[in-house]
């Protein structure tokens, strides 16, 4: 059994779902672009799909260092990926044009961001957004033709995650976390911890 905490409850539903849902898009001889990808996490998932990256930060040595509201890699790909990072970016509008823009015609991009979650900031990057269902739709039309959102998490991961916060007050809810997390096993529109998007049908050209 894997233990984890119940802080990590939403993540592990999180990682769960890209499980299933990476290996279905990948392309045998395609290459993938990770947009604020940092410690590479997923990119075992997509294998055996050449991997690139791309961030901002040089310490994480990306493929690609620079800023993707501002510039996009003189190349083309199948996939572009972007994981829990859309919050982090100061101009989303920008940054979701340009990752249209580098895609091929039948290119996709597949990503997270939080919804119900803890400010998370450093001095690397600062946590600027967090986006309703709605609020995803709104960006993504505007640059991709079909746009999927899954929500992950729900109400009770929500509350258990925070009460896991509390020092001494979060020992049960720690020692529960599992079960809490297989329990509560539906995901919901209403309360989410976050969403997962799938965007088809690039709209945008270079």
């Amino acid at each position: 059994m894997v233990f984890i905490k119940v802080d990590s409850t939403a993540r592990y539903r999180h990682d769960r779902m890209l499980k299933k849902i990476l290996p279905s898009l990948r392309k045998m001889d395609g290459v993938v672009l990770d947009v604020g990808g940092g410690p590479r996490l997923y990119s075992d998932l997509l294998k055996p799909m050449k991997y690139e990256s791309l961030d901002s930060m040089k310490e994480v040595h990306p493929d690609h260092c620079m800023d993707i509201t501002e510039e996009i890699p003189n190349k083309k790909f199948d996939l572009v990926t972007t994981f829990q990072c859309l919050e982090h970016i100061r101009e989303p509008d920008a940054a979701i044009r340009n990752m249209s823009r580098t895609l091929k015609t039948s290119g996709i991009l597949v990503g997270s961001t939080p919804f119900m979650w803890h400010y998370h900031s450093n001095k690397e990057y600062l946590d600027y957004y967090r986006y309703t269902e709605d609020g995803l739709r709104y960006l993504f039309e505007k640059y991709f033709g079909t746009v999927e959102i899954l929500p992950f998490g729900n109400s009770v991961l929500t509350f258990t995650r925070a009460c896991g916060r509390v020092p001494f007050f979060g020992i049960p809810f720690n020692m529960c976390a599992k079960l809490i997390e297989f329990v509560f096993s539906k995901n919901s529109r209403y309360y989410p911890s976050g969403y997962i998007f799938i965007c088809r049908d690039p709209k945008t050209t270079r």
